[in-house]
C-alpha cells in the first residue's frame, strides 16, 4: 500500500491563510449589511474590499504554485520534454 501524497508546505500555508480569510470576509459582509450609512460602514466596506483583494492574490498564488509545481513534477517524471 502506498503512502498518500501530501501537499507541500507552500500549498498548506496558502490554504491556511485563505480559509480564515474567507470566514472573516463572510462575517464582515454579514455585519456590513445592517450598518447604517456613515463613516463606519464606509470603513467596513473598504476593509472588506481590501481583504477580498488579498484573498484574490492568495488564490492566484495558489494556482500559480500548483501550475508550476505540477509542471515541474511532470518534467521530472519524464512525461513532458524540456524545451
Amino acid at each position: 500500500m502506498s503512502v498518500p501524497a501530501r501537499y507541500d508546505r507552500v500549498s498548506r500555508v496558502l490554504q491556511w491563510l485563505s480559509a480564515p480569510l474567507v470566514l472573516v470576509l463572510l462575517v464582515i459582509g454579514w455585519l456590513m449589511v445592517d450598518m447604517p450609512l456613515g463613516i463606519m460602514r464606509f470603513d467596513t466596506v473598504n476593509l472588506h474590499k481590501s481583504l477580498g483583494v488579498l484573498l484574490l492574490l492568495f488564490t492566484l498564488m495558489r494556482l500559480l504554485h500548483r501550475w508550476l509545481s505540477r509542471g515541474l513534477c511532470l518534467l521530472l517524471a519524464g512525461h513532458i520534454s524540456a524545451v
